[in-house]
């Protein structure tokens, strides 16, 4: 499944910024305002992981994230540096939860 597949999807919560990620960290979609929000484009968003976004969410990390809300289906709220815009080091608060798309089990990140 690539990105550009759930990009189409999520065009249509413009004022949410979202992305989707696999239970590998890697990215399947964002919203428009997800990639204004990371300040990256449509291109420099494509193949990117979870950890490339935030540092914090290495593959140990995001591995107990992905079972904490696979298990219990609820939101999990983190902190981690933003490391990416031009505010870079400032905080920011990601909302993770559980996502399927046509059968697909996802996650959602939503800044």
């Amino acid at each position: 499944m690539k990105a550009r597949e759930h990009v189409q999807e999520l065009e249509r919560v413009p004022s949410t910024p979202i992305a989707l990620f696999d239970e590998t960290g890697e990215l399947h979609g964002w919203s428009p305002l997800f990639a204004d929000a990371c300040a990256l484009t449509a291109a420099e968003l494509q193949d990117k992981r979870v950890e490339n976004l935030w540092r914090e969410l290495n593959a140990a990390k995001w591995h107990e994230i992905w079972s904490q809300i696979q298990t219990d289906g609820q939101n999990l709220t983190i902190h981690v540096l933003d490391r990416i815009t031009k505010g870079a080091g400032d905080v920011v608060e990601l909302e993770i939860g559980p996502f399927v798309f046509e059968g697909t089990t996802l996650a959602k990140i939503v800044i």
